[in-house]
């Protein structure tokens, strides 16, 4: 179903990039998804999986960095953060879309335990059509950004945020549109003895002009090193298998890699894909 709502919205609107590590790429969807090291970077990929021969696969390319400012010692986190964020989208061989933002976000301690934080970010997106022996390329750009609050302890997370906040209109383009959506995610975390963790999840997507989705997950940690997960995504149903393993914070470093695949649960009267992602994630002061 992703393959033909996003071929439909060539014609009409654009939504921002399906992720299905949401746990692991919150920042992506809320820019202010603080983190408590002084440096961040993220680099990934989303695909379907089809036996297409006619190069109408999709794939989802994206790099973030981030970097936290004026560290706050007495609740030990960065007050402000900055960073970059870029998607780069291919369906099939024609067709691209580029979105580049600048992100910005604001943490403020509530306790000892609780921070609020406030983020945005900035930026454009570019749609180019590639040419073609019997037609030209054609490429059209307009603004765009993102908007969010982050709420965290050292358990619990609540993320509010909006992508496409602009609903703003592709010029050159007929009728076509960044449609603006809605996300909420709740992460919880449970340490049941000190080599071994569960975290639950949740995650809904409000898209007003189209279908909206919603997840539900938890994954285990084992001994801080293994991460095995599953989650279900509860219409357009299917079921998402994680596997990462992440190094022991070693001074000040710390190395993840992370993989998911998603098979659909069979609803024959819609088209649904595969689809796989794998994300590597550094972090450090």
């Amino acid at each position: 179903m992703t393959g033909i709502g996003v071929f439909a919205q060539s014609a009409q609107r654009f939504y921002f990039p399906e992720i299905d590590q949401y746990t692991t790429l919150e920042s992506f969807l809320n820019p202010a998804g603080h983190h408590q090291h002084r440096y961040q970077m993220k680099v990934g990929n989303h695909s379907q999986i089809t036996n297409a021969s006619n190069g109408a696969n999709l794939a989802n390319y994206y790099a973030q960095a981030i970097i936290g400012i004026k560290k706050d010692t007495q609740y030990s986190f960065y007050r402000h953060q900055a960073g970059l964020l870029v998607h780069s989208e291919q369906e099939g061989k024609y067709l691209g879309r580029t979105r580049m933002y600048g992100n910005y976000s604001l943490g403020l301690p509530l306790s000892s335990q609780w921070k609020l934080a406030l983020g945005m970010s900035m930026g454009f997106f570019n749609y180019y059509v590639a040419s073609t022996p019997s037609t030209g390329s054609k490429s059209a750009f307009a603004a765009d950004g993102s908007a969010g609050v982050s709420l965290w302890s050292p358990l619990t997370r609540v993320s509010l945020s909006s992508n496409h906040v602009f609903n703003s209109s592709v010029s050159d383009f007929a009728n076509a549109r960044l449609s603006r959506l809605f996300n909420a995610i709740f992460i919880q975390r449970i340490p049941w003895t000190p080599w071994i963790s569960q975290e639950i999840s949740a995650w809904y997507c409000w898209r007003g002009y189209d279908y909206s989705y919603a997840y539900t997950g938890t994954s285990f940690h084992w001994n801080q090193v293994l991460i095995t997960g599953i989650a279900l995504r509860t219409n357009l149903p299917e079921i998402q298998y994680q596997l990462g393993i992440t190094t022991k914070e070693r001074g000040s470093n710390r190395f993840k890699i992370m993989g998911s695949y998603s098979v659909p649960l069979g609803l024959k009267n819609l088209i649904q894909l595969n689809q796989a992602e794998i994300n590597l994630i550094w972090e450090f002061n």
